[in-house]
């Protein structure tokens, strides 16, 4: 038999302390995937990967009807 029998001891304990830290280096901020996902979505739309908004667009509608009829009203 080759070494004592502390060395696969010591082995053991290296091993679980190295799974530890594995474990660690994959914990999860977030409770499940919903609200992984809802993380996910925020930030994309916050660098604009979704385009504009519908909000945005009804904005953009409001305000171009709203020119269009402050020239109407200008020439009358």
């Amino acid at each position: 038999m080759r070494g004592s029998s502390a060395m696969p001891a010591m082995n053991i304990e290296a091993l679980e302390s190295r799974v530890q830290v594995a474990r660690a280096a994959f914990a999860c901020a977030f409770t499940d995937s919903n609200e992984y996902e809802a993380d996910l979505i925020r930030e994309r739309r916050a660098a604009g990967a979704y385009g504009p908004t519908a909000r945005g667009r009804a904005l953009a509608l409001a305000l171009v009807l709203a020119g269009a009829l402050l020239i109407l009203l200008a020439f009358l």
